[in-house]
C-alpha cells in the first residue's frame, strides 16, 4: 500500500508516514474477505478459484464489500483501471460480469502483474516476446556504445 495520507479532500497521496492508518484498514479488509488479496505498492490483486456459480456470487459480494469499505473509509478506487481476467485453457463463452462500485470491470485477455505479462490461456508467448524485444534493445544499445 505504501506511504499514503488523506489530504482532507478524501484523496490518498504519498505522504509523511500517516499511511499506517490506510495499511491497517486494508489489512482489516483483507481479514474479512475469503478471496486471496495481494498488495504491492499501491496495486491490489483479488483472486478466487471459481468452480461454480456460487463462487462467482461470492467474489462479486466481496467486490461489493470492498467498494462499500472504500466509500466508508474515504478511499478512492478507480474501477476503470481494473481488469477482470479468467485463467483457464478451457473454452469459455460466458463473459465476466464483475462490477466495482457500480462500474463494470472490463474483461481482458492479458494483464501485466509485477512486470510479467499473464495471459488468460496460460501461454507465455507475450512475455517471451516482450523479454526478447527488451534484450534486443539492450544489445543494440550496447553495440552502439562499443563502436
Amino acid at each position: 500500500m505504501g506511504d499514503q495520507r488523506n489530504d482532507g479532500e478524501n484523496n490518498w497521496n504519498s505522504g509523511d508516514g500517516t499511511g499506517q492508518m490506510a495499511q491497517t484498514w486494508m489489512f482489516m479488509m483483507m481479514m474479512m474477505m475469503k478471496s486471496t488479496i495481494r498488495l504491492y505498492a499501491d496495486d491490489c490483486v483479488i483472486y478466487r478459484k471459481i468452480i461454480n456459480n456460487a463462487d462467482i456470487k461470492k467474489l462479486q459480494k466481496e467486490l461489493d464489500r470492498l467498494g462499500e469499505w472504500a466509500v466508508e473509509n474515504a478511499m478512492k478506487i478507480n474501477p476503470s483501471k481494473s481488469k477482470a481476467i479468467r485463467f483457464t485453457r478451457a473454452r469459455v463463452k460466458d463473459p465476466l460480469n464483475y462490477s466495482l462500485m457500480g462500474t463494470l470491470i472490463p474483461e481482458a485477455n492479458s494483464c501485466k502483474y509485477l512486470g510479467i505479462i499473464l495471459r488468460s490461456d496460460l501461454i507465455w508467448a507475450d512475455q517471451v516476446n516482450y523479454a526478447v524485444k527488451k534484450a534486443c534493445e539492450e544489445l543494440h544499445f550496447t553495440m552502439r556504445i562499443l563502436k
